[in-house]
């Protein structure tokens, strides 16, 4: 009898300390993703570098009336780009997949012209785990003008 409640004990603390292990990977995904927002609506290009692999791949979706349009942007083209927008981007209601190795996080997003809601979408994310932390490899975004209700971050 002994035994079989020391074996259950040890079941419960390892699935105890896994399930607290997922927790705070996505954590640190998150973390990462919204570091990588602050960057985007700072301008902070050395914080936004420290997000991403050097070989991000960037994609954009949008309808243009007729059909879907992919629009590819180098990090280059992303950074320069910065420079040339006021927007401030908000994000919420992610939902996140990982096996501790690769993660995809899928969330809502609205961008605003000063007070004004300019267009809204979908962020989804590639990222992967480094020694250094989480590390965002692909953004792939839709896009679109209508439809867009303002974001409710919920603390």
């Amino acid at each position: 009898m002994l035994k079989k409640i020391t074996v259950f004990i040890i079941m419960f603390v390892s699935f105890v300390s896994l399930n607290g292990q997922n927790l705070s990977t996505h954590d640190k995904i998150q973390q990462t993703i919204d570091t990588f927002i602050e960057g985007l609506n700072t301008k902070d290009t050395v914080l936004l570098k420290k997000t991403v692999d050097p070989n991000l791949g960037l994609l954009t979706v949008f309808h243009d009336g007729r059909k879907n349009i992919v629009a590819a942007e180098t990090m280059e083209m992303f950074i320069n780009s910065l420079t040339k927008k006021t927007y401030r981007r908000e994000q919420a209601e992610c939902t996140i997949e990982t096996n501790d190795i690769i993660a995809t996080a899928w969330c809502k997003y609205v961008c605003y012209d000063d007070t004004k809601i300019s267009y809204c979408g979908i962020n989804a994310y590639q990222l992967y785990r480094t020694n250094k932390g989480w590390k965002i490899l692909q953004i792939t975004n839709s896009r679109q003008s209508f439809k867009c209700d303002p974001i409710t971050v919920s603390e």
